[in-house]
């Protein structure tokens, strides 16, 4: 059995091997056990309560950058475009970088490039490198106001499913907007950019739009993802794979 997370991956898959094993496929993702913590942080606390947990200003709008410590996340490409909009535009931010997990050889190197940079500007930011799970990373989704993602491919990564889940803002790089379908399907907001180019405006624009209630994530849209996505909804499918076999 040859076993897909996402239908992307089997269509690809195709274009090297044709049909020839198309019997023994199966798409099936994993379950996230993040949608039942963020059930619950959403029932417990507010946006507020979670960024004073991790002791960020309530008069700020928080932007995370990636997820994990790896160039591919551009976390550069990225934060540059956010020193380029306008003073007090930039004013109003803080910017959230995680660096828990992934790190590539040069990291520190890499790091302080980014310092070097974040400094320079005289940005409001820093660096998370806890690791986090359980309550504790469901509650560090909810303290986010807008995520910013910029890897450079993934295979339907749910750390960005998990961030609307929590109430944030997404931006979506337009060479991996396909694989979140999904939040179409959850009628959610979520903002799209082909090139670094135009990451400058999608943010402007983002940020007009995030206090308009039209398009935010509803209890319809999240319980949409969370059929997609929970283990609740596919684990009787890998039950059926194994006893399939």
């Amino acid at each position: 059995v040859i076993v897909f997370m996402i239908p992307d991956q089997h269509v690809f898959f195709q274009s090297i091997y044709g049909n020839k094993y198309d019997k023994k496929v199966k798409v099936i993702d994993f379950g996230n056990s993040m949608i039942d913590e963020l059930d619950k942080v959403l029932a417990k606390y507010t946006k507020e309560e979670c960024k004073s947990y991790f002791h960020l200003p309530l008069d700020k709008v928080i932007v995370h950058i990636g997820y994990n410590a790896s160039r591919a996340q551009q976390h550069l490409e990225v934060i540059e475009s956010i020193l380029d909009l306008p003073e007090q535009i930039l004013d109003q931010i803080k910017m959230i970088i995680s660096v828990a997990y992934k790190k590539d050889n040069d990291f520190e190197e890499y790091k302080e490039h980014l310092v070097t940079k974040l400094e320079e500007a005289k940005a409001d930011y820093c660096f998370v490198d806890k690791y986090m799970q359980g309550e504790e990373l469901a509650m560090f989704r909810r303290s986010c106001d807008l995520f910013i993602y910029g890897q450079k491919t993934d295979a339907r990564s749910e750390s960005p499913l998990e961030y609307i889940y929590g109430g944030a803002e997404f931006i979506c790089p337009g060479w991996l907007a396909g694989h979140y379908e999904i939040l179409d399907q959850a009628k959610a907001r979520y903002y799209v950019y082909s090139d670094f180019g135009s990451l400058n405006h999608c943010i402007q624009l983002c940020l007009k739009d995030r206090d308009k209630p039209k398009g935010k994530i509803s209890q319809a849209g999240r319980q949409k993802i969370r059929d997609e996505i929970s283990w609740d909804s596919v684990r009787g499918e890998w039950k059926n794979l194994y006893a399939d076999e």
